[in-house]
C-alpha cells in the first residue's frame, strides 16, 4: 500500500518500505515490490524517484531532489514543510 503526498494541489505517491517519491503510482508500487521481495538491494526504479518522504512526527516532511549546479557532484534536497498531506492509499 504506497503513500499519497498531497502538496500544493499535486499527488506524488510513495514506497511504503524505502519512503522513495515518485510521481506516478506505478512506479511507487513496482519499488514497494522489489524493496519486500529484495530487502536491502536498491531497484532499477530508484533511480526514477523524485525525492522521499518522512511521514512521522509533525511536521511531515517530503524531500525533493533538484537538479545539481554547474561543477556540484551531489545531489542536493530541497525541504517543502507547508501544506503537506501524507496517507496511505487504499
Amino acid at each position: 500500500m504506497v503513500y499519497i503526498v498531497e502538496l500544493n494541489g499535486f499527488k506524488y505517491y510513495a514506497c511504503e518500505v524505502c519512503r522513495s517519491l515518485y510521481e506516478l503510482e506505478d512506479q511507487a508500487k513496482t519499488c514497494e515490490e522489489h524493496c519486500r521481495t529484495n530487502p536491502g538491494i536498491p531497484s532499477t526504479i530508484s533511480k526514477e524517484a523524485i525525492g522521499y518522504i518522512n511521514p512521522e512526527g509533525e511536521p511531515q516532511k517530503v524531500f525533493f531532489k533538484i537538479a545539481p549546479l554547474r561543477g556540484c557532484s551531489k545531489t542536493v534536497f530541497k525541504l517543502c514543510r507547508t501544506g503537506v498531506k501524507i496517507y496511505k492509499g487504499c
